[in-house]
């Protein structure tokens, strides 16, 4: 009889557990595109994004949501409508980047003494390659205030899922 009881309350608490999970909002910044509202990008609350000020400030850091128009970095309250350009900033991404940049310098190089020594068309080549390791990890991500619209709101996908 016991084990009966505590095989219905273990799976009353898994149902719970797992139900909560369901009933969760998450809240975060959306940014959507101005033209073409099917371009959209939800960042969660506590992510690493950069962010750029109209008074040429930037902030660095996991951000919290304080109210409908303002988030907070590293305790900076920034308002949404002061923000001229939100960059998405993981660990990962941070620690690698300035690796890749140099990585693709080194190839850059390479490819201008490949050209001056060797075969002009696979010197250009490999100078094209170093080319886009230096400007792709420096242009990605960046979603500027002129193309974009931030917003505080909940996760898209989770109304999707209702």
């Amino acid at each position: 009889m016991v084990a009966k009881n505590t095989s219905y309350f273990f799976y009353l608490l898994m149902f719970l557990m797992f139900s909560t999970n369901s009933f969760c909002q998450e809240k975060g910044i959306l940014v959507t595109k101005k033209n073409d509202s099917s371009g959209a990008v939800f960042l969660k609350e506590n992510k690493r994004i950069k962010v750029k000020l109209a008074n040429n400030e930037t902030f660095f850091g996991r951000f919290k949501i304080e109210n409908d128009n303002t988030v907070s970095i590293r305790g900076n309250s920034i308002s949404l409508d002061s923000i001229v350009k939100i960059k998405r900033k993981s660990l990962a991404f941070t620690i690698l980047t300035p690796f890749i940049i140099y990585v693709g310098l080194g190839v850059m190089g390479i490819g201008v003494l490949v050209a001056i020594f060797n075969s002009t068309e696979l010197g250009v080549a490999v100078f094209g390659l170093g080319t886009s390791m230096v400007v792709v990890p420096l242009i990605s991500n960046r979603h500027p205030s002129d193309k974009w619209n931030y917003s505080i709101s909940e996760n898209p996908n989770n109304k999707e899922k209702k």
